[in-house]
């Protein structure tokens, strides 16, 4: 036998016996995961519940929470007073049953606030393009002005001389 038909023959023999070894540690950490994750829940949509009724929810689960109270932002306007926007961590994720689920809301005072800063940013916006509008005028009124003033000078509307 020629050494590459040895080595080769060596090699094969050894790529098989690491992809025996390889798939059994691979069996065996899947394996691992899914006994680790056997007891696992997902976090229930608690969403448009009222902070109430979410916990009731959590707890029919087991699991410990918190209620958050955000403070006001312009995004939070438009929210239902006391109830539940946003779920920590995701609804539906596969959490361990002692995950602690913070659960989101706002309350009548946070929304008046954030009215009140959704109604500023929107003045802000209506300011900053009437700026934008008038700057733009500052700039296609004399451009303008100039190309009526050359129209005028030249006439358009002279024919053209023709060789006959």
């Amino acid at each position: 036998m020629t050494k590459k038909r040895i080595i080769g023959g060596l090699t094969k023999i050894a790529v098989g016996t690491i992809d025996q070894k390889l798939l059994a540690e691979a069996t065996k950490l899947v394996n691992n995961q899914l006994e680790k994750r056997k007891g696992y829940l997902h976090v229930p949509d608690v969403v448009s519940l009222s902070i109430t009724e979410a916990g009731e929810a959590l707890e029919k689960y087991g699991f410990n929470y918190g209620k958050f109270k955000v403070t006001p932002q312009a995004k939070y306007a438009n929210l239902l007073p006391n109830v539940v926007f946003k779920v920590k961590p995701r609804i539906g994720s596969a959490v361990p049953p002692d995950t602690f689920i913070k659960i989101y809301f706002a309350d009548q005072q946070v929304i008046a606030d954030s009215q009140q800063l959704a109604a500023a940013a929107a003045e802000k916006k209506v300011l900053k393009q009437q700026q934008r509008s008038a700057t733009w005028h500052q700039i296609a009124d004399p451009a303008k002005k100039k190309a009526t003033s050359l129209v005028k000078k030249i006439n358009f509307n002279r024919q053209k001389k023709t060789d006959e």
